[in-house]
């Protein structure tokens, strides 16, 4: 398969189905890290051939003219700011806008 055209159905097909849904997940920065090298092992995937880094494999897919590729763990944090944007402009009744800003008002007992 030609170059450009598996690199056009990776960020068509591959990555939705990857990323989807990611805005919910409660991830630190190393395992976001890793998605990237999946990412890589998905698309150039040669036994006994040199090591091809990602970001190798992002310029050439702008270069060849590919539909515009960026970091997998970039995406991911993409799509969890549009969330917390979502949440930010909703009211301030709403009970998700309260659990994520929200106060406690309890007072603990001793002990």
């Amino acid at each position: 398969m030609r170059l450009k055209k598996k690199l056009e159905m990776f960020v068509r097909m591959v990555i939705p189905a990857r990323i989807y849904n990611c805005s919910r997940w409660n991830l630190i920065s190393k395992p976001l890290n890793k998605f990237d090298s999946v990412a890589r092992r998905l698309l150039f995937h040669f036994k006994g051939r040199n090591y091809i880094s990602y970001d190798y494999i992002l310029k050439l897919s702008h270069i060849l003219g590919a539909m515009n590729m960026i970091s997998m763990h970039l995406m991911i944090q993409r799509q969890r700011l549009k969330l917390f944007g979502h949440i930010i402009r909703m009211k301030d009744e709403r009970q998700v806008k309260q659990s994520l800003f929200g106060e406690i008002d309890a007072v603990r007992f001793r002990g």
